[in-house]
């Protein structure tokens, strides 16, 4: 008499790709939240116009803001930056024009790009969006 000690083989389980997928598409999704999260706001800027000759002809009182890395000058001269919206805001009034609206800021070597964003939100916040940089 023989006694059959053997265990029933049980057959190899196939490796599933179900949680595999979950957790890629669980990734996925994380990264694409992260990503919204750490976006900053856009500023926008409209380029000139493509026929736009180099050598216009500006006309209208002088705006020229300058932004240095620790003062502000309008048109040459140092001011305070909560007076440059009024002062900017007078010389507009001087001429009534579309053309003399136009702000041109002018950052120097030492001015960081945050500054002049800063400073362009400022100007948006008083009402002045007609703005140019330049070099």
């Amino acid at each position: 008499m023989r006694l059959d000690f053997h265990q029933p083989r049980i057959g190899r389980r196939k490796a599933s790709l179900a949680p595999m997928i979950d957790v890629v598409f669980l990734l996925l999704i994380f990264f694409m939240l992260a990503a919204q999260m750490g976006r900053d706001s856009a500023v926008s800027m409209r380029p000139a116009a493509p026929n736009a000759s180099t050598t216009m002809i500006y006309e209208g009182p002088p705006r020229l803001v300058t932004l240095g890395a620790d003062h502000l000058m309008l048109n040459g001269q140092v001011i305070d930056a909560a007076d440059l919206i009024p002062a900017l805001h007078n010389l507009i009034q001087e001429d009534g024009s579309e053309a003399a609206q136009k702000i041109i800021l002018r950052p120097e070597a030492g001015a960081t790009v945050q500054q002049l964003l800063s400073l362009m939100a400022a100007l948006r916040a008083g009402g002045l969006d007609n703005l140019a940089v330049i070099e």
